[in-house]
């Protein structure tokens, strides 16, 4: 500034901060894409610190649990609040090795998620690390297999009836023992018999609602009693007796058409979705080698 107090000139100073610039694009980059990679598992991750508290929760604890990812942040207790009573113990004794660094088994268990309804868990765990080996606690994977478990009561409970098969002697005690154990699976079905010239099949035993049934008869002009199938115009019931195979059958709506007489083919969509049969699984009934119905559910 001279005399008079005016300014006249100055000075200024620059830096170079590309480098640092292009360092926080990098770091904002790649924490997109590791927070990418772990909100859109399809698994529930978590990382869970050796204090207990939920480090991270993965979006898809809602889709498992009924639960956001701040509920299980701020309540490190939830996910037991919510384990089976007969679960419990196991799971206690599996989450004591989560405040070490030991290797824990995988384990499964019974929750009841935020609508009511049981759910099963697959759980793996491990110990996470620092660059520097510091144990910063466990990342937990935890998968829904309760279709699997479903899957695998359905064969338990199938295989039971195989075994009953072999003690029973008439047809009517087989149909009473298949539908029985389909409906201890909650699983609806209907069940056919095949006449002596291996021609038709007949239901005897349809476990749908009754008011359902009553509706596809008034739409139809048909009645259960009466209805009959010829085997050769189903080609997937001709294949299931023929190779003794159970087939799974995508499209309902055109396999219900097959079995309609002409008039009421026309009502094959309605049907469907009056009895509520979107997919279904046709299976040959086989007594000591010989064929006496079809099963389907």
């Amino acid at each position: 500034m001279d005399e008079q107090g005016e300014l006249t000139h100055f000075v200024s100073t620059g830096k170079d901060i590309t480098e640092s610039k292009l360092a926080e694009i990098a770091l904002r980059e790649s924490e997109e894409r590791y927070r990418t990679v772990a909100d859109f598992t399809y698994d529930w991750e978590v990382w869970i610190a050796p204090d207990g508290t939920y480090k991270y929760t993965s979006p898809s604890s809602e889709r498992t649990t009924g639960y956001k990812p701040q509920e299980f942040e701020k309540n490190k207790n939830l996910l037991l609040s919510l384990i089976h009573t007969e679960d419990q113990n196991k799971v206690k004794q599996h989450f004591k090795h989560h405040f070490t660094d030991e290797k824990a088994p995988p384990i499964e268990f019974r929750i009841t998620k935020r609508d009511g309804k049981e759910c099963w868990i697959e759980h793996v765990c491990q110990p996470v690390y620092s660059s520097k080996r510091d144990w910063l606690g466990r990342r937990a994977s935890n998968r829904d297999i309760t279709d699997r478990k479903r899957g695998e009561e359905m064969l338990r409970e199938l295989n039971e009836i195989s075994l009953a098969l072999k003690y029973t002697f008439t047809e009517e005690q087989i149909f009473e023992i298949v539908g029985k154990g389909l409906k201890n699976l909650r699983l609806t079905c209907g069940i056919s018999f095949i006449d002596e010239s291996q021609n038709k099949l007949f239901f005897k035993y349809l476990d749908f609602n009754t008011k359902a049934v009553n509706a596809a008869e008034k739409l139809t002009g048909l009645t259960v009693e009466k209805f009959s199938i010829g085997i050769e115009t189903v080609p997937l019931y001709k294949r299931a007796i023929s190779e003794k195979k159970s087939f799974y059958q995508e499209d309902v709506e055109d396999h219900v058409r097959l079995l309609l007489p002409k008039p009421a083919k026309k009502f094959a969509g309605q049907l469907t979705k009056i009895l509520k049969i979107p997919k279904a699984i046709i299976s040959p009934l086989f007594v000591e080698n010989e064929n006496i119905g079809l099963l389907s559910v």
